[in-house]
């Protein structure tokens, strides 16, 4: 039995840990749920006090909802919560910072067991090499005590970095923004070896590193590996190709961003990683041409192409002056041409393609393709793609490509999906009102609409344009089954991007990032912002979200009911 001093050490700690996460996940749960234990008497009351009778399984339910330093908090608090909280602590393990690791290490040595615990580990550590004097000395090297260029605040930023693979446009990726983290070489060995003992891995990801040479020998060692991410990796020369057949690894997701392999062909040496049979997602940027290398295979009977691809994600790099990417018309090709081979018979639902595609569709073979539920395009390889499939499309995504509302409208009075598609989001340079009502007419069933445009301003712009006042409600009269309305800005990208190695890569000054910007709930210019909300509301009840800008949103229960705006998490 616990004492009542331990009882308010960690009660507090997971009160408050419930009440923040219920109300971020179920707002309208937790108003019904607050309300319910103010009643007097009530059973739900008398139970919420008696946090000893609690089983151990729902206290582990709730520490997986705490942060990671909220987890370290909770594990100080008795031995009863240390034994709940390590287990969840440890089941997704980060390595870029040198000496984080090196101070963990005997933790590992010390038990063995908790081995069996993690299923994720990103790994973004690489050995020391040579120091080049064309681009200067090395960012870090043997294991932190000297990597006095990193600060306290950039490797506490280094921590937070939890490899967010959202398929986002290529015109907000810069493929180095961090810089090589390296570590001793007895260190870095210490690390791979230990990988494979973490043999309940799901998800394994390399990111800003130079590979193990034991890298192909380590993957296939893992039986439960499911997600496989390589983001800005180098594969050393010497290293021994896969001598298993990639056919059996047991991956369904597979990401190959930022290879940075120079010698010629060096990057093919990880195509073979996209046969494996079961692989159904599949994310890679201009620097791995796949469906090229999957395409010339098959003619020689050399490989056979995944037949369970459900998700593509195809995204090309800017300003890269590496002759891979000399031409990334042929990149596109290469995958309509690979889906033109295979299409029909691939279970085929999303398709997202970011970056450069301009004159691209007049090429594109003339087959069916499976029917899509999701596409993310840049507009003129719309009606291409749209034209050879189903028109069963729900969410369409115009990522890039807008130039005037003319262009728009063409293309979209060109497609036949639009009584179908019910999420539709755009890309804009800058906003124009005659583009809602061109949406309203072609598309009456939204239920979602995200429209975004530039602004010099960048996501500061937190009132909405002037003459929603006036096209807003003729517009929500049409679009009745509309639920969700966003209209922000956001800040141009810039003009030219840097693409260097890794081993010119330069340490970045530290920003602070949008996630660690703290919006305010609530400021004086939102009161017009709710008048304009009120008079939406008697135009539309189906309406219960809404956004102008990027760090916080409105919502409302349901119809006659208050609007409140909320600050909402923006990813790194």
């Amino acid at each position: 039995m616990l004492t009542w001093v331990e009882f308010g050490a960690y009660a507090t700690k997971f009160r408050n840990a419930m009440h923040l996460q219920l109300n971020r996940a179920f707002p309208r749960l937790y108003k019904t749920l607050i309300h319910t234990m103010h009643t007097p008497h009530n059973p739900l009351t008398l139970a919420m006090t008696s946090y000893h009778k609690l089983p151990v399984e729902l206290w582990a339910h709730i520490s997986g909802f705490l942060s990671r330093s909220g987890l370290y908090n909770v594990l100080q608090t008795n031995r009863l919560f240390h034994d709940i909280a390590l287990p969840i602590l440890y089941r997704s393990i980060i390595w870029n910072d040198p000496v984080d690791v090196a101070n963990h290490l005997p933790f590992w040595d010390s038990h063995p067991e908790m081995k069996q615990i993690p299923r994720s580990l990103v790994f973004a550590v690489s050995p020391p090499r040579c120091i080049c004097e064309e681009f200067g000395p090395q960012v870090a090297v043997a294991d932190g005590r000297t990597n006095a260029a990193i600060t306290t605040a950039y490797r506490a930023d280094l921590r937070s970095h939890h490899l967010d693979l959202l398929p986002h446009s290529a015109t907000h990726y810069t493929q180095y923004d961090q810089p090589e983290v390296c570590a001793s070489p007895q260190l870095h060995y210490l690390m791979c070896t230990m990988i494979t003992s973490f043999q309940h891995l799901e998800m394994l990801a390399f990111r800003n590193t130079i590979l193990p040479e034991t890298f192909f020998a380590t993957i296939h060692s893992l039986p439960s590996l499911r997600t496989l991410h390589l983001q800005g990796v180098i594969l050393p020369e010497y290293a021994p190709d896969s001598v298993q057949n990639n056919r059996n690894l047991p991956i369904t997701e597979l990401t190959l961003w930022g290879l940075d392999n120079l010698e010629p062909s060096g990057n093919a040496r990880f195509f073979p990683l996209a046969t494996a049979s079961n692989l159904r997602t599949l994310r890679v940027d201009s620097t791995a041409r796949v469906f090229a290398w999957i395409i010339n295979k098959e003619f020689t009977g050399s490989v056979v192409a995944p037949s369970k691809l459900t998700n593509i994600y195809l995204r090309i790099l800017k300003g890269q002056p590496h002759d891979t990417l000399s031409c990334p018309g042929l990149f596109v090709m290469s995958l309509l041409w690979f889906l033109g081979c295979h299409g029909s018979a691939l279970p085929l639902e999303r398709l997202s393609i970011s970056g450069y595609g301009q004159n691209v569709g007049c090429l594109f073979p003339d087959v069916c393709l499976p029917p899509l539920s999701y596409l993310r395009v840049p507009l003129d390889l719309i009606v291409p793609i749209l034209g050879k499939a189903s028109q069963n499309l729900e969410s369409l995504d115009i990522s890039e490509g807008i130039v005037s509302t003319r262009d728009l409208t063409n293309t979209l009075s060109e497609l036949g999906c639009s009584k179908s598609t019910r999420n539709l989001g755009l890309a804009l340079k800058s906003w124009d009102e005659a583009i809602l009502p061109v949406i309203t007419q072609l598309f009456p069933g939204l239920k979602s609409l995200k429209m975004t445009y530039w602004s010099s301003d960048g996501p500061w712009i937190v009132e909405p344009p002037s003459d929603l006042h006036l096209i807003g409600p003729k517009c929500l009269a049409h679009l009745r089954s509309l639920e969700t309305f966003q209209l922000y800005s956001v800040s141009p990208p810039p003009d030219h991007y840097i693409h260097l190695p890794p081993i010119a890569r330069q340490h970045p000054l530290v920003y602070a990032t949008q996630s660690q910007i703290q919006s305010r709930p609530f400021f004086d210019g939102d009161h017009k912002v709710k008048d304009l909300l009120a008079e939406w509301s008697e135009f539309s009840e189906s309406l219960v979200e809404v956004k102008f800008e990027p760090a916080r949103v409105w919502r409302r229960a349901g119809p006659g009911q208050e609007w409140d705006v909320r600050a909402v998490h923006i990813p790194a």
